[in-house]
């Protein structure tokens, strides 16, 4: 399910892609950056972290990539989403947790995102 109602600037939102089949393909959770024009076609955009399974499990990377994305994604992120994300990357032996946790606070790429949201990933990281 998509929705294409225009979200907070700074909340976080799930994206998901699945193939043609209707398999799992890719998620993201992102945030939209800065506030849309009304009636705009695409939404800025900072993507937080990127889902991938590359045949051998699924595998989170911190990506901070920022870019334009149609007006519409799949949903507002849920506790469970982001838990998600950040179980999968604690697993992972390159994971520097400290410093992804200094990043989210002082990084200039995360400012838009809301303290609230900034307050949930470090209450669900731990």
């Amino acid at each position: 399910m998509t929705t294409t109602q225009t979200p907070q600037v700074g909340q976080l939102l799930y994206d998901e892609h699945l193939d043609k089949d209707g398999n799992f393909k890719h998620a993201s959770l992102l945030f939209i950056d800065t506030e849309p024009e009304p009636d705009a076609k695409s939404w800025y955009y900072t993507e937080l972290f990127l889902m991938e399974d590359y045949g051998q499990g699924l595998e989170v990377q911190v990506s901070l990539n920022a870019g334009g994305m149609p007006a519409s994604y799949t949903r507002v992120a849920t506790d469970e989403d982001v838990a998600k994300f950040i179980s999968i990357l604690k697993q992972q032996q390159n994971f520097n947790q400290e410093k992804f946790l200094k990043d989210l606070q002082e990084s200039q790429d995360t400012e838009p995102l809301l303290e609230e949201e900034k307050e949930r990933i470090m209450r669900l990281m731990g």
